[in-house]
């Protein structure tokens, strides 16, 4: 599967996410779950492109985080960004 289409699975899931009004608790385990599947799926790729497709995963959300005024989808896109930045 090419990185373009992981990239917009992603990005789509996490969002839909960030607009739930679910208990933080809740959104923190389906937002490890999310980032699970996609760690599985990373290990498809090769490392550079596993690494390329969450660092512009990360940036994108990051970008959406500055720019968004909902303090609960803000709050779920940095969770989702940090799980990104950790290292699998």
């Amino acid at each position: 599967m090419e990185t373009t289409e992981l990239f917009g699975r992603y990005h789509r899931r996490i969002r839909q996410l960030a607009s739930h009004r679910a208990d933080r608790s809740v959104l923190r385990a389906e937002i490890a779950e999310v980032m699970e599947r996609l760690n599985e799926e990373c290990r498809r790729l090769s490392p550079a492109s596993s690494r390329r497709l969450r660092d512009e995963l990360a940036s994108q959300l990051e970008e959406e985080a500055l720019h968004c005024t909902d303090a609960s989808m803000k709050a779920v896109l940095v969770i989702a960004v940090k799980h990104l930045e950790a290292e699998p």
